[in-house]
């Protein structure tokens, strides 16, 4: 097997820990692999933790093991692997990989359960679609249905239109805007620690938002669902997927008429504060009920007995 090695140096921001060496490796004919691997070094220390990046047909699958504990080892290894491949590229593999392992990832069974409660008609949009994970597993498994997927951030749409053409989505109709309760244009962050971009964590620069306010802003077109031109005459939206960063109220109550008009299954995620508050009372007013998933199949939410993020709202008729 043949080999080519890259030494290089990348200092944390913070000054405490250097990458003293990273070595590339990749074979070819029987081996086709791409190997990262990563030797990082206290400035008064043996080696601390060694880092494994095989990437076998384009699925990386990174291995961590720890000699010692390491403060924020993610963002550590994020930082590697952003500085390592460019952050456009990062985003592309990062994606693939979590198309790939969604089928088996514990954290994901919730959204695949509400995959499965969709009609085979109808149309689908993926409010948040981020890096186009969800909006990918939803137009692989309905090809004859129109999925929209809404992504206002540049770096994430620009990963979504790969997404597409890689998997050959005809049916995927992807738009770069942002929802909202009122169209016009609005501030979105990507927040940024060390150096670090965190895509995931992209949201709306609101008042009602206190956190991860610090980092990359963009501005952004902003439009309502009810005033989006390819939704006004829909009479058959059947799902919505929308996880937004805490955004969720107002984005839903923009498209108030659509979804009295279709009462689509809703799935959500929702953390504990007042956006939650405001998003099930809004749903409930339209009538729908609020329910989690349990080991048993769905259950009505019980704030005191339930911790999930992840909500499922079905029209109660």
């Amino acid at each position: 097997m043949g080999a080519t090695k890259l030494q290089t140096k990348i200092r944390i921001p913070s000054g405490r820990y250097t990458i003293s060496t990273l070595t590339l490796v990749w074979g070819f004919a029987e081996t086709p692999n791409l190997g990262v691997s990563a030797l990082c070094k206290t400035h008064s220390s043996p080696p601390a933790f060694c880092l494994s990046l095989p990437i076998p047909c384009h699925l990386p699958l990174i291995l961590l093991t720890s000699q010692s504990k390491i403060p924020q080892v993610k963002t550590l290894v994020k930082l590697i692997l952003q500085r390592l491949f460019g952050f456009r590229n990062y985003l592309y593999i990062f994606s693939l990989f979590i198309i790939r392992k969604l089928k088996w990832d514990r954290n994901e069974k919730d959204f695949l359960y509400f995959m499965n409660l969709l009609p085979e008609k109808g149309t689908v949009l993926d409010i948040g679609a981020n890096l186009g994970v969800m909006s990918c597993h939803l137009a692989r498994k309905f090809p004859r249905r129109k999925i929209y997927a809404f992504e206002p951030i540049p770096y994430n749409y620009h990963n979504l239109l790969r997404i597409k053409a890689r998997y050959g989505l005809d049916n995927l109709s992807c738009h770069q805007l942002a929802l909202g309760d009122k169209p016009g244009e609005l501030e979105m962050i990507m927040p940024v620690e060390k150096s670090v971009r965190f895509h995931g964590l992209a949201h709306v620069r609101h008042a009602s938002i206190r956190e991860h306010n610090e980092g990359e802003i963009f501005n952004c077109p902003v439009n309502t669902l009810d005033d989006f031109p390819p939704l006004k005459e829909e009479r058959n939206l059947t799902g919505i997927k929308i996880d937004v960063e805490n955004f969720e109220y107002f984005v839903l109550k923009g498209g108030q008429r659509l979804i009295q008009e279709n009462m689509p299954i809703i799935y959500s995620e929702l953390w504990d504060n007042e956006n939650r508050q405001n998003t099930i009372s809004f749903l409930e007013h339209l009538g729908y009920k609020t329910m989690v998933r349990m080991d048993s199949g769905l259950v009505d939410f019980d704030p005191e007995a339930h911790t999930t993020q992840n909500f499922f709202f079905l029209p109660t008729a």
